[in-house]
C-alpha cells in the first residue's frame, strides 16, 4: 500500500481509555480497523451513513457501522444470509472520515445496546454531528 493511501485511525479519548479494559471494546475496534483495510469481519454487518437530522448528518458524513452477536452471526450463517444489508442490529461503532482524508478514520462512539432509540434522540445526534465535524476540519 502506498504511503499516502495508508489507513489512519483515531479515537475520541474516553473510548480509547474505555479500550484500554474493555476487551470486548478493544476487539471491536481491532476488527474495524481490519474492515476498513479490506478484511472480511463476520461481527460486522451493514454499514451506513446517518440521514437524520438533515443535511448536517450527511455533510459531516456520520456513519455507524452495525455490530453482531455471535446468535446473530450463527443465526446469519444457518439462514445463508449474505448481504450486508440484511445484517442489522441494535449495536452500533459510529464514525466519521477526514475532509481532507478520506483514508483518515475517527472513532467517535460505540453503543453496546439500544443504538436505534439512542440515535433518535436529537441532542445525541447534535453531539456526533459537533464530534464529527471537529475532526473533518484538521483531517
Amino acid at each position: 500500500m502506498e504511503k499516502d493511501m495508508e489507513l489512519k485511525f483515531f479515537l475520541r479519548k474516553p473510548l480509547q481509555e474505555a479500550s484500554k479494559v474493555n476487551k470486548a471494546l478493544k476487539k471491536i475496534i481491532e476488527d474495524f480497523k481490519a474492515y476498513k483495510n479490506g478484511a472480511k469481519t463476520p461481527a460486522f454487518g451493514r454499514e451506513a451513513p446517518f440521514h437524520n437530522p438533515k443535511p448536517a448528518t450527511e455533510q459531516a458524513e456520520l456513519m455507524h457501522i452495525h455490530l453482531l452477536s455471535d446468535a446473530q452471526i450463527k443465526h446469519l450463517r444457518v439462514a445463508k444470509i449474505n448481504a450486508s444489508y440484511r445484517k442489522t442490529s441494535d449495536s452500533f461503532l459510529i464514525y466519521t472520515s477526514g475532509f481532507f482524508n478520506s483514508n483518515q478514520f475517527y472513532i467517535i462512539d460505540y453503543i453496546e445496546e439500544y443504538a436505534h432509540t439512542k440515535t433518535r434522540d436529537m441532542d445525541y445526534m447534535r453531539w456526533l454531528i459537533t464530534q464529527a465535524e471537529s475532526f473533518r476540519k484538521g483531517h
